[in-house]
């Protein structure tokens, strides 16, 4: 099973979350429905514009942290590259690791790097 990192923003792109989880599905749908969960009042943060897949979760930690790390700008710069107009990458357009990548949606990051 895959394990996820990703990166929401709200529809302003005001803010950027780096996350983790083993089922994409489930993180995004919390996100939505508790739009205070660790942000602003204001700020609703569940559109998916960047993930990467990650067989293990240690190399999955490793990569989170690394990204959790980065500054604003490198997180933009980063989303920019495989996603450069932020749209949303809809339900069922990130299956894991050896997924079919769909046309103008960025392929999880092992697929990137073969």
């Amino acid at each position: 099973m895959a394990i996820y990192i990703y990166i929401l923003t709200d529809s302003n792109r005001s803010y950027l979350h780096v996350g983790m989880a083993n089922d994409l599905n489930k993180a995004i749908d919390v996100y939505s429905r508790k739009s205070r969960l660790f942000f602003d009042a204001c700020a609703k943060v569940y559109r998916l514009v960047y993930h990467e897949a990650w067989p293990t979760e240690e190399a999955a930690l490793r990569r989170f942290k690394e990204l959790s790390a980065f500054t604003r700008m490198q997180k933009e710069k980063l989303i920019r590259k495989y996603n450069p107009n932020w749209v949303e990458i809809p339900a069922g357009h990130y299956h894991g690791v050896g997924h079919t990548q769909r046309k103008g949606f960025p392929a999880p990051y092992e697929q990137r790097m073969m």
